[in-house]
């Protein structure tokens, strides 16, 4: 599978499908395969790229210290380099503050942006949250008990009361053949610690999709309204469902994004 040299990581990616490119940008310890269950429909459409972040999958760096600011770099890079027109980006969770990012620092090198579940600053508790399950991995705890407390943060109502979903989902994680390191999990945290995208918001001018999960308790519903009046040409869609929203609500989203890109 193909990578490319960029700012000193070997980033991995792939290309689906033909048509205006659109650039899916993973959130906090997801890798590519995070967006299987809406990457077929969207490729009918789009030419979709999708890629492994520093500090997960298949990507590899030097180590160094990890910003969305560099992130942010990283993808622009790639999208120069692959030669894309005015992709689109798609940011979900840590993703869309990357997206942020882009937006602002190059806006004529984008189409339309979609900030997928995310937040301008993340909230103290959230953090905290995410640190304590860092912290389980580091102690060894347990697969099984750790699985149990990130599905409370990640899901809403339907998924949760499915135990298909949740076995289903356990084997697709056991068979990772690239499980991120507690070491890069906390490199990418770092990242949302540090961010703050506020100062970027009234600067992007593209047009703009904030979506969120109204059972979402990694990024509020309230975040993504701020995001949406802070953002000059934006619009806001909530949907029932929790952060992961890309895996709760794959074929309502796919058409949600279809229509917005599309229009």
């Amino acid at each position: 599978m193909p990578a490319l040299t960029i700012n000193g990581a070997n980033i991995y990616y792939e290309i689906h499908g033909a048509g205006q490119p659109l650039v899916l940008i993973c959130g906090y310890t997801a890798d590519h395969l995070w967006w299987t269950p809406i990457l077929n429909e969207l490729a009918k459409q789009f030419q979709v790229i999708i890629f492994d972040n520093r500090g997960i999958g298949r990507t590899t760096d030097n180590g160094t210290t990890l910003s969305a600011e560099l992130l942010g770099q990283d993808v622009l890079e790639l999208i120069h380099i692959l030669g894309l027109n005015k992709p689109h980006i798609l940011g979900h969770s840590m993703g869309g503050t990357i997206a942020q990012y882009i937006a602002h620092a190059a806006p004529n090198t984008i189409g339309k942006l979609v900030l997928l579940a995310t937040s301008a600053k993340w909230r103290y508790a959230m953090l905290y949250g995410l640190a304590s399950l860092s912290d389980m991995y580091a102690a060894n705890v347990d697969f099984d008990t750790i699985y149990a407390a990130e599905l409370a943060w990640v899901f809403g109502e339907k998924f949760l009361t499915d135990a298909n979903n949740i076995a289903s989902l356990k084997q697709i994680i056991l068979e990772n053949r690239y499980p991120q390191s507690v070491e890069n999990q906390r490199r990418q945290y770092r990242i949302l610690e540090k961010f703050d995208g506020r100062k970027y918001l009234n600067s992007i001018a593209c047009a703009s999709l904030v979506i969120f999960g109204e059972e979402d308790i990694i990024s509020l519903p309230y975040e993504s309204a701020y995001l949406a009046t802070q953002i000059p040409n934006a619009k806001l869609l909530g949907m029932p469902c929790g952060h992961a929203i890309n895996m709760e609500m794959p074929r309502e989203l796919t058409q949600c994004l279809i229509q917005f890109l599309r229009d």
